[in-house]
């Protein structure tokens, strides 16, 4: 609190916190690191897929390096909270579902 030093980064290899996938955003280099895997592994070599099954199919025999997909703190870019609203917003939905007309 106060004028002091900003906390210090976490140690490198420290796993990001758990959000609401309306609460994530990642930086460019992420989605660069995730998307370089899926094309390293050959799922696009695959496409275009004739069905939901061939992608499965295609999906089941990639060899992924789970290190470069997994997500940690620097990948995260800060993001105002929509899990919330959204929850709200999904309650009026249902509230006005079940409102008679």
């Amino acid at each position: 609190l106060g004028g002091g030093r900003p906390p210090a980064a976490p140690p490198a290899g420290t796993p990001a916190p758990m959000v609401c996938p309306l609460d994530l955003a990642l930086t460019g280099t992420a989605w660069a690191r995730f998307l370089n895997e899926l094309l390293t592994c050959g799922l696009l070599d695959a496409a275009p897929f004739s069905s939901s099954a061939a992608l499965q199919l295609a999906i089941d025999r990639l060899d992924v390096s789970p290190a470069a997909l997994e997500v940690k703190e620097p990948d995260l870019l800060p993001v105002g909270g929509l899990a919330a609203a959204a929850a709200l917003a999904g309650d009026a939905a249902h509230a006005q579902r079940g409102a008679p007309r």
